[in-house]
């Protein structure tokens, strides 16, 4: 059997022994929360305003995950290049493949729903950007002709585009080069 066969088995296996408390109950609304407070510093547009830091406090707040604080730093959070080298070499985290392959993305999709973290990554020249997969079904995107999953994100430069409970393809312009990453537990 191949490794990531027996990854996406244990999460399934995880997801059936503890479901995160704060996944069954206001994880919308935490998210949503996280928005309005992005949305209320809109106007800090650089590396490192907090706004850009969303992704750390999203994922402490719905389910208890502190992997993104920045450890120089009490208090702040990686950037999203800090956590695509993170996410690469985390025991923590399985990589579930590209968003250009169905499977990835259907994967993605369960194990949200299964109530681990999940998360979308590509690194940037200055800045690279991440959406959290977040529970829902999928639907069909014409942009990126494939069935994608539910997802948040927040845009550091463009704050109005930001939103909870959107198709993952929003946060992409293209599933090209775009990792998946799922918490093991």
């Amino acid at each position: 059997m191949n490794r990531q066969f027996l990854m996406i088995a244990l999460l399934c296996c995880l997801s059936a022994v503890a479901r995160p408390a704060t996944i069954a109950s206001g994880w919308e609304k935490m998210l949503k929360d996280r928005l309005s407070e992005f949305l209320s510093c809109k106007d800090q547009a650089d590396d490192a305003s907090p706004c850009n830091r969303f992704i750390g406090k999203a994922l402490e707040d719905v389910y208890g995950v502190d992997d993104f604080q920045d450890p120089s730093t009490k208090g702040q959070y990686l950037s999203a290049n800090l956590i695509d080298t993170y996410l690469s070499v985390s025991n923590d985290w399985v990589v579930l493949g590209t968003a250009d392959q169905q499977q990835a993305l259907n994967d993605a999709a369960g194990a949200a729903n299964a109530g681990h973290a999940v998360v979308a990554v590509i690194p940037g020249v200055n800045h690279g950007h991440v959406a959290l997969v977040i529970p829902g079904d999928l639907t069909y995107s014409p942009s990126w002709k494939l069935n994608v999953p539910n997802s948040a994100s927040f845009f550091l430069g463009n704050p109005a585009q930001s939103y909870v409970g959107d198709k993952l393809s929003k946060a992409f312009s293209s599933p090209a080069d775009v990792r998946l990453f799922a918490r093991s537990h």
